[in-house]
């Protein structure tokens, strides 16, 4: 995804890339940890943090009505000149339109600029299988995200890894020949090996298996057995 949005990216970056350095106790203002594009946050996310770095008094605001500020976390002031670190908390709403969300953080001090862009997706956070878009492994637009795990008439187990940053998640299926091994899950990162019978119907069966947080957020993972 670092290839997408990319004039966006141009016309902010030109503010922003220039302020950030690999090591930030050079700098008198960045945001850190640096990223390569934008900064990709999850629909079932809902707090992150970022660290600023200054050495004079700075604001910090932001544009995207989803993202929101601790106004305790919004500026500081300060006379002297000694470089100090903050590490700030930011607050997402969930997202269940349907559709990317673009929002970007800026932070103004010292007669100089820095920002982030921030892109919040509307699947969750499965790695595995890698998600895949209508018109193939990338688009512009990211429309129709989907995951596909393909298995063989004979293959008895395939591995599913997610992660959840809602408090808790359910995995479920209706497919009677496939096996969960759990279908609760607390936040965090999960790998899962599920169990599947050998396809003897002489036909190509599908199963989705659906991962749901307690916040709203629903993406389903397609399998398919061969015949």
């Amino acid at each position: 995804m670092k290839k997408l949005l990319l004039g966006l990216l141009i016309s902010f970056f030109a503010l922003a890339s220039c302020d950030n350095g690999s090591d930030y106790s050079y700098e008198e203002l960045g945001i850190y940890p640096v990223v390569d594009g934008p900064y990709v946050v999850y629909p079932d996310q809902e707090v992150d943090s970022f660290t600023l770095v200054s050495s004079r008094s700075w604001k910090a605001t932001v544009e995207g009505e989803w993202i929101i500020l601790d106004p305790a976390y919004s500026y500081r002031q300060t006379a002297s000149q000694e470089i100090k670190t903050l590490v700030c908390p930011i607050y997402f709403n969930t997202n269940t339109t349907g559709d990317v969300r673009i929002g970007y953080l800026k932070v103004n001090g010292n007669n100089r600029s820095v920002g982030r862009m921030y892109m919040q997706t509307y699947w969750l956070n499965i790695t595995l299988p890698q998600v895949r878009f209508a018109s193939g492994t990338t688009t512009e637009d990211y429309k129709g995200a989907n995951f596909q795990l393909n298995a063989t008439k004979d293959e008895v187990t395939k591995n599913i890894e997610f992660n959840i940053y809602a408090e808790q998640a359910t995995l479920t299926t209706e497919a009677d020949w496939v096996t969960l091994p759990q279908n609760k899950f607390e936040s965090g990162n999960h790998k899962l090996e599920i169990t599947l019978e050998p396809n003897t119907t002489g036909a190509e069966r599908k199963a989705v298996l659906r991962l749901s947080t307690s916040n709203g957020i629903s993406t389903d993972i397609v399998l398919t057995q061969k015949n």
